[in-house]
This record gives C-alpha cells, sequence and structure tokens, in this order.
C-alpha cells in the first residue's frame, strides 16, 4: 500500500490531492513540522516532506511523486501531454531556452530514473539537450547527486 509522509501546510497537499484524485488507497502518516536543528530532520524515510513509501520506492519532491504517481496509476497523462506539447520545439516556449526548462529537467531526471521516458524518445531527447548545457555541466560539477 502506497504510504504518503504528509506534515500540514507542506507541499504533501499536492501529493494527498493527486492520491484522491485517482482514488488510490493509501496509509496518511501525519507527521509535525519541526523546525530542523539540521537538514534532513524531519520524521520521514528521507528526512522531508512530502515522502512517499509504494512497496520498495521511495521518493521526496512532489513534483517527482505526483508524476510517478501518474504513471503508476493514473495512465501516465503528464508525460504524455508534455511530449504533445514539447512538438518539434527545441525548449518548452520554443527556439529559447528559459528557467521552466530548468523546473522541468529535475521532474524528468526523476522520470528518467524510473524507467518512464523509455518510450518517449522525444522527451529522453529534450532532457538529454538541457543536461548538455554548460551551465547545466557545470552544477553538475557542483553537485554530485545529479
Amino acid at each position: 500500500m502506497i504510504k504518503l509522509y504528509h506534515s500540514p501546510r507542506s507541499r504533501s497537499v499536492r501529493v494527498r490531492w493527486l492520491l484522491e484524485e485517482l482514488g488510490l488507497p493509501y496509509e496518511l502518516v501525519q507527521r509535525a513540522y519541526k523546525p530542523p536543528a539540521l537538514p534532513f530532520a524531519q520524521d520521514s524515510p528521507m528526512g522531508k516532506f512530502p515522502a512517499l513509501e509504494d512497496g520498495p520506492v521511495v521518493m521526496i519532491e512532489s513534483g517527482a511523486i505526483v508524476e510517478y504517481l501518474l504513471e503508476q496509476y493514473g495512465a501516465g497523462r503528464t508525460l504524455d501531454v508534455l511530449a504533445g506539447e514539447l512538438g518539434d520545439k527545441r525548449y518548452l516556449l520554443g527556439d529559447e531556452f528559459t528557467a521552466a526548462d530548468i523546473m522541468m529537467a529535475y521532474g524528468l531526471q526523476w522520470a528518467q530514473q524510473f524507467g518512464l521516458l523509455e518510450t518517449r524518445p522525444k522527451l529522453a531527447a529534450y532532457l538529454q539537450r538541457l543536461l548538455a548545457r554548460p551551465a547545466a555541466l557545470r552544477a553538475a560539477e557542483v553537485s554530485a547527486d545529479w
């Protein structure tokens, strides 16, 4: 069963809302938010809210969780819609790179990690274009978890 670690007034509301929309059974584990003395110190599997457990899958980051749930239980609507909207454009808004592309890259990296881009070559190519940008490569040098 899906287990959602939730704290009031957090982004976990997004995930809970989607679980309700999809009619999925889940266990809600409510935890009080505690101003952390150390990073990642919340009472959840990865020390952050929201956190989701679905069998062996444990993840954080509400956008990535929403995408995962849609792919696993909601017929994958979001990635297919994104692929359709992207079409033959180089970036989300056309030929010009914007911060929207940076925001999209993170969720697509999660989707790729879970094999969700294997049947979506346009999205896989789009993600590779984003990650190949010089600034992205410089950011990756600083962040080992890229």
